[in-house]
């Protein structure tokens, strides 16, 4: 009986384990450049919240049957992970737009969370935003809501995470959607401005008028950016306040 207890126990705690797991794993809290120590502890801490109260799963022992439910459990774990970053993708998006435009593109850095490139402005916009959703205590809500999801969907109910496909096809146009509507002040100016000097260049081509061009749309891309910070940066606080509701969503689509 105590050996069967045990057993039990232990399934529980690496089905526990997967989802928060897999959760840190892809959300932007506590992030990849958070060192791995850091982020084990926090699967430890949740993990001890978690299963103090939690019942045992005795009837596991098939590992054929056990194998399903990890999977099952980290897949919930990554969505709740993944749509919170979505939420930021938007800051990111607007940050590359406005380095295109701005003639900024050519430097860039590495980017741990994402695996991939990115500009300096870009960093610098993902950055802000991160720290915008840490002021707002988005981080709070979504490890509420990934404790919240144990009682929606308990441990080995299993889901369907396929479900969940055309809720995140939303979420994602419309991060990318507001990313454009963030960077539009600068890719307007932007724009003009070039506009404006190939029609001097043009009229004028004696001046060499884009030896000086670079540095006159630089300034007034910049100028137009701290302008128009404020004005970029509602929109995203509008859309960090609504990721309960989008997390609410995935999780109903996924529920068996």
């Amino acid at each position: 009986m105590l050996r069967d207890l045990a057993i039990g126990y232990a399934v529980t705690l690496g089905l526990v384990v997967a989802r928060l797991a897999a959760f840190v794993f892809t959300s932007p809290f506590p992030g990849q450049g958070v060192p791995r120590t850091q982020r084990v502890g926090l699967v430890v801490l949740l993990a001890i919240v978690v299963m103090s109260t939690r019942e045992p799963l005795p009837r596991l022992f098939d590992p054929g049957l056990l194998a399903p439910l990890v999977i099952g459990e980290a897949a919930i774990g990554a969505l709740v992970g993944m749509v919170f970053r979505m939420s930021l993708v938007a800051a990111d998006v607007a940050g590359e737009l406005t380095s295109l435009s701005l003639g900024l593109g050519s430097a860039t850095l590495f980017n741990p969370a994402l695996g991939a490139q990115e500009t300096a402005l870009a960093r610098v916009f993902s950055t802000f935003a991160l720290l915008l959703a840490l002021a707002m205590g988005a981080h709070r809500v979504v490890i509420q809501i990934l404790l919240g999801s144990f009682d929606a969907l308990p441990i080995g109910a299993g889901g369907h995470a396929a479900a969940a496909g055309p809720v995140l096809v939303e979420i994602v146009g419309g991060a990318l959607v507001l990313g454009l509507r963030m960077a539009l002040p600068v890719v307007a100016v932007s724009l003009a401005i070039q506009a404006g000097l190939g029609v001097v260049a043009r009229v004028a081509p004696s001046l060499q008028i884009f030896n000086v061009g670079f540095a006159v749309l630089i300034g007034a891309g910049l100028l137009v950016l701290t302008a128009s910070a404020r004005d970029m940066m509602r929109p995203l606080i509008d859309h960090l306040g609504g990721l309960p509701v989008r997390i609410d969503r995935v999780l109903t689509e996924i529920a068996p």
